[in-house]
């Protein structure tokens, strides 16, 4: 009776060593299959690219002067035609939102001037003025954020002019505040 249930226990301990053992097999071979695929990030990046941007370091006086003669050169280069579109006219909430990109020109010194016309009212109008920023391989507006109090509820137009060393451009697009 007593190597029964000694013969019992061991077989629950074995079956409980195996499942612990397949449980764990599970687990490893499901991080190896999510990090395979990207989802996870488990183990460092050995490939020679990301261990190179590592050990960089600061830069050397000739990387300094060469950024400083691509930056001056690009800045002196006149303005090239560009257009500008308005992306977008949010009406939702308290201020209305409007955002456009500038094509064909890459600058932080132009501005851009919205001007507000209610549509039954062609002397009914507001202007605003923001800067323009440089993106990577655009221009952008700051944005325009004016509050609804100031223009009321109907059908409006929003002219959108935007200037660059004495260069301009200008697009239109309606919208309805309700």
């Amino acid at each position: 009776m007593k190597l029964k249930a000694k013969s019992n226990r061991s077989r629950k301990a074995l079956r409980v060593i195996v499942l612990v053992i397949a449980s764990l097999a599970i687990i490893a071979g499901s991080l190896a299959i999510l990090e395979n695929l990207h989802i996870i990030d488990i183990l460092p990046d050995k490939s020679p690219a990301s261990t190179q941007l590592d050990n960089r370091g600061a830069p050397t006086q000739e990387q300094i002067e060469a950024g400083k003669q691509i930056k001056q050169n690009s800045s002196d280069k006149p303005v090239a035609d560009f257009s500008a579109t308005i992306l977008s006219i949010i009406t939702d909430g308290e201020y209305i939102r409007i955002r456009a990109l500038i094509n064909g020109v890459i600058s932080n010194t132009g501005t851009c001037q919205i001007i507000l016309t209610k549509s039954s009212q062609e002397n009914s109008s507001i202007t605003k003025m923001v800067n323009m920023y440089a993106m990577p391989s655009y221009s952008t507006c700051q944005g325009f954020d004016i509050n609804k109090s100031e223009l009321g509820s109907g059908g409006w137009n929003a002219q959108l002019k935007v200037v660059v060393d004495g260069k301009s451009t200008t697009t239109e697009k309606g919208f309805r505040i309700e």
